[in-house]
């Protein structure tokens, strides 16, 4: 793939909604800024149709409801994927789309696992409880938060998404 060649996730949208209108892998981590903003670009570059989103609300201002900009570029410069126009969503920004939601990944930290509970919350609930009572599956995977990591770290935290997306 040339430099020129950057995947266009406009274009891979709304071919995805266009092939694939009724299904959606969610994908979750702490703040929508890194792990699932990646794991969202993996699933589209196999022609998964995904959406991702944060879990602690508290964190979009820090990031001016942008993913992350190291990812940004590391994502640019060494895929030449072009995630800048991504916007941080939260569970209550999804609500229209959680009942076409066909798989949902909670990726966290295995520091941090215990916190889902408080953290993740639509109708003022747990995400999984609400997933349970509308018949949703959902899983977790560990997935080390890359924030203050070396580069060559946060390329094997991308190659582990990787791998989750292709399980």
């Amino acid at each position: 793939m040339k430099k020129n060649d950057r995947l266009d996730l406009k274009k891979i949208d709304a071919k995805l909604n266009e092939a694939n209108k009724d299904l959606y892998t969610l994908f979750v981590c702490a703040a929508n800024v890194w792990r699932s903003q990646v794991a969202e670009w993996v699933a589209k570059y196999f022609w998964i149709n995904a959406i991702s989103c944060a879990s602690v609300e508290a964190r979009k201002d820090k990031y001016n409801w942008k993913p992350d900009e190291e990812i940004t570029q590391l994502l640019l410069k060494k895929y030449w994927i072009d995630i800048s126009d991504q916007k941080i969503l939260y569970p209550s920004d999804i609500k229209s789309e959680i009942l076409a939601i066909e798989r949902v990944v909670f990726m966290f930290d295995p520091k941090n696992i215990d916190q889902i509970d408080e953290e993740v919350l639509i109708d003022n609930m747990p995400l999984w409880t609400f997933l349970d009572m509308i018949g949703k599956k959902y899983e977790i995977k560990e997935v080390v938060d890359p924030y203050n990591l070396s580069k060559s770290t946060k390329e094997k935290i991308i190659e582990n998404i990787y791998k989750i997306i292709e399980e």
